[in-house]
């Protein structure tokens, strides 16, 4: 497998094949299916379907946006899970990013892998944080508190740097993609992420 660095092409080493190989999978998770029906999406919030249950979140309770359980918090959510995989993934500190995830989130796991191998040895990633836009809230019929938030991600280039000098570059791009949350203890959390 080759790669490009400083204009030149360079064969990896077999040990720094994980990160293109977790690329590979971050691709793959992206672009799982889930499980839940599909969502009814609204064209805006205030025609949005609030999810309901026994438990409300009292306004007095809302430090941040993302801690409402309307839609407005569920779309202010979505956005704060990307930026704190931005700030993940900029300084190899996932402690925040990895709270946001439920245990059953493949994406999630995913971008933590990638984070924890590029980080482990000494290396680092750069590039400019992701930015999701355009975003839509739909409520998953026949589900008490499970939503759907999809967008318009778009990515920079990233570069993986390796102790030992080599480096992998992936190139920005930008791509539609849905984020399954679900409210659960009082806060949203991601169950899937995926690329459409």
């Amino acid at each position: 497998m080759g790669a490009t660095i400083s204009g030149r092409p360079h064969m990896l080493r077999t040990r720094r094949l994980a990160t293109p190989l977790a690329a590979a999978l971050l691709i793959a998770a992206l672009g799982a299916c889930g499980g839940d029906p599909e969502p009814k999406f609204e064209p805006t919030e205030s025609t949005s379907p609030t999810p309901s249950d026994d438990t409300t979140t009292d306004a007095a309770d809302v430090k941040e946006p993302w801690e409402s359980r309307k839609p407005s918090g569920a779309l202010a959510f979505a956005k704060h899970w990307t930026q704190s995989f931005s700030e993940a993934f900029q300084t190899g500190d996932a402690s925040d990013f990895k709270a946001l995830g439920s245990p059953k989130c493949s994406t999630c796991k995913t971008y933590l892998n990638i984070i924890d191998d590029a980080y482990s040895d000494g290396g680092k990633i750069t590039g400019k944080a992701w930015h999701l836009s355009d975003l839509s809230f739909g409520a998953v019929p026949d589900t008490n508190l499970k939503v759907v938030v999809a967008g318009s991600m778009k990515t920079s280039k990233q570069v993986t740097r390796h102790p030992d000098g080599e480096s992998t570059t992936f190139p920005a791009e930008t791509f539609r993609v849905t984020f399954n949350l679900e409210w659960k203890d009082g806060a949203w959390i991601t169950n899937e992420v995926t690329r459409q």
